[in-house]
C-alpha cells in the first residue's frame, strides 16, 4: 500500500467517524426535545381533572395510555421520531463505512506483507 493510499483510507475513515459523532450529537439534542415534550404531556395528563376536581386518569396505566395517545397524534412528536429513526440509520451507515475503511487498510497491509 502506498503512503497516498494509506492517507486516503485514513481520511475516509476519519470522515465516517466525524459523521457518526455529528449524528450522535444531533440524536442527543432530539432526545432532549422528545423528553421535554413527553414530560409536558405526562404532566398535563397527570394533572387533568373533571368539573368536580377529580383526577380524570385515576391510575398509572390510564395516564400512560392517554399520554401515548396524545403523543401519537402530535405531528411534532411524530416528525421528531421520524428524524430520530433516520439519524439512527445514518449512524449505522457511517459506522459501516468506518468499518469498511478499517478493513481496507488491514487487507492492503496483509496483501503487501504477502507480496513483499
Amino acid at each position: 500500500m502506498s503512503k497516498v493510499e494509506a492517507i486516503s483510507y485514513a481520511k475516509a475513515r476519519q470522515t465516517a467517524q466525524t459523521a457518526v459523532f455529528r449524528c450522535m450529537a444531533n440524536l442527543k439534542e432530539l432526545d432532549l426535545k422528545v423528553a421535554e415534550l413527553e414530560s409536558r404531556v405526562e404532566y398535563d395528563v397527570a394533572t387533568a381533572v373533571d368539573e368536580e376536581g377529580k383526577a380524570i386518569y385515576s391510575n398509572e396505566t390510564k395516564r400512560k395510555a392517554e399520554a401515548a395517545r396524545i403523543l401519537r397524534g402530535n405531528t411534532t412528536y411524530r416528525r421528531v421520531q421520524r428524524i430520530r429513526r433516520d439519524l439512527e440509520d445514518e449512524i449505522g451507515q457511517h459506522k459501516a463505512d468506518e468499518r469498511y475503511w478499517t478493513d481496507m487498510v488491514q487487507i492492503e497491509c496483509a496483501f503487501a506483507a504477502v507480496h513483499d
